[in-house]
């Protein structure tokens, strides 16, 4: 029987996507830090909006301003979103590898919500 081409081109995305076993566990840790409710919202915020002071996106998300710093920081260290140093208040953009798994991550569960929906 033929491999079905869908599920093998689904495949070859991923290994290019992951590189091997380092692009799996970096993927792994991203996952991780977006499990949190929050850092998924700042996450999509940011992929959306681009560079936001950190005060915008606190009163976008529930939570104390304090606890959205311990996110955005969090997410600075999974390498999915930055500081931006040259603006005059505390503010965070998403870094490329951030944008990009944002996007992904929303196509992939609207897929799913439109297969809940068949």
């Amino acid at each position: 029987m033929e491999p079905d081409p869908n599920r093998v081109e689904a495949e070859r995305r991923i290994e290019r996507r992951l590189d091997g076993d380092a692009g799996v566990a970096e993927a792994a840790a991203a996952l991780e830090t977006v499990a949190h409710e929050t850092r998924l919202s700042l996450l999509v915020l940011l992929a959306d909006r681009g560079a936001t002071e950190t005060a915008t996106l606190a009163d976008a998300v529930p939570g104390h301003c304090n606890d959205v710093y311990y996110h955005l920081d969090t997410m600075a260290d999974a390498g999915l979103a930055a500081p931006v140093p040259e603006a005059s208040r505390k503010t965070y953009r998403p870094t490329a590898t951030g944008e990009a798994f944002a996007e992904d991550l929303l196509a992939a569960l609207e897929r799913l919500s439109a297969v809940d929906d068949a």
